[in-house]
């Protein structure tokens, strides 16, 4: 592993998943793994995400619902990020 996945998993937490497979997560079901895997569930992983990004300067892919989506049978050298089941709906106050 890269030592910007490796300072990025520090930062994320024990929620990363190493190894991830990257490809499985897309409507095509083909491709490799990432290097790392996080789920954003609220505001504060968004935070450590943003913190990993910019002290790791790791390599990010945020990944929707997977379609429109085809990963290099080689892989992704970086962290992938999906968004939970918090951010299906976002409401904008005062707009």
């Amino acid at each position: 592993m890269s030592s910007a996945i490796d300072d990025a998993a520090r930062i994320l937490g024990p929620r990363v998943r190493r190894g991830a497979p990257f490809g499985a997560l897309t409507t095509y079901r083909v491709g490799g793994t990432a290097a790392a895997s996080f789920t954003i569930d609220d505001e504060h992983d968004l935070e450590l995400v943003h913190r990993a990004r910019r002290e790791s300067d790791v390599a990010i892919v945020v990944l929707g619902r997977g379609s429109n989506t085809l990963v290099a049978d080689s892989g992704f050298v970086g962290l992938v990020v999906m968004l939970g089941e918090h951010f299906a709906r976002i409401d904008v106050e005062g707009a």
